[in-house]
């Protein structure tokens, strides 16, 4: 089996540290994981925690679509694989939802429950926990109503053994949502016109 190979262990370990790095990295710049409190922040370039702005444009929609999906039945369990720092799972849980995020990197998950013990928006707080894991090669013992790839599914190298274990995680109705960049359908012209509207607007609310 490929996931038994080392060269296998090998990869997701160097996967780990890459994002442990980047997580505290956007941390020590002043990432705030909740999308309740995003501001200003001209460290992140390409990315919604630049401006407010930004992530109502970009993000926003996607997310809004992918709660409302979900609390269609609040008795829903939610599982989110590759969840990062956790801010697409603490608003999923602010929505009265059983959450469970999952991810390679133990600093992105810390992050994530440091995030969750800040949260002061107790009402209609449903659950949520965290886990280190692979979730191509180690399996939760719960069934999952909802099980989400939020720009994560990319970096999974196996997706049959991958779809294996999500199968042994779902139930007879499980429905699976995943939302990936599709970075083809950008134009280099299109990259340097985002780039001059950064650099010449401040925001932009006013034109």
């Amino acid at each position: 089996m490929v996931l038994s190979n080392p060269a296998y262990a090998h990869l997701i370990r160097d996967e780990a540290k890459a994002f442990d790095k980047q997580a505290l990295l956007r941390v020590k710049q002043g990432l705030i994981p909740d999308l309740r409190k995003l501001k200003k922040n001209i460290f992140f370039y390409n990315n919604p925690y630049r401006e407010p702005e930004f992530y109502k444009i970009q993000w926003q929609p996607i997310i809004d679509k992918i709660i409302s999906i979900s609390i269609k039945n609040k008795k829903n369990k939610v599982l989110e694989i590759g969840c990062g720092t956790g801010f697409l799972s603490l608003e999923l849980a602010r929505n009265g939802l059983d959450v469970t995020g999952i991810d390679v990197s133990p600093a992105s998950i810390n992050i994530a429950e440091l995030s969750k013990k800040k949260n002061k928006i107790k009402s209609n707080f449903g659950k949520l926990n965290y886990h280190v894991m692979d979730a191509a090669k180690e399996l939760l013992k719960e069934k999952y109503d909802i099980i989400i790839f939020f720009r994560s599914l990319h970096h999974f190298p196996y997706f049959e053994e991958l779809f294996k274990n999500l199968i042994k995680m779902s139930n007879k109705n499980t429905q699976l949502i995943i939302c990936e960049p599709v970075r083809s359908n950008f134009s280099i012209m299109s990259m340097h016109l985002a780039t001059l509207t950064r650099y010449a607007l401040e925001t932009w609310i006013p034109y």
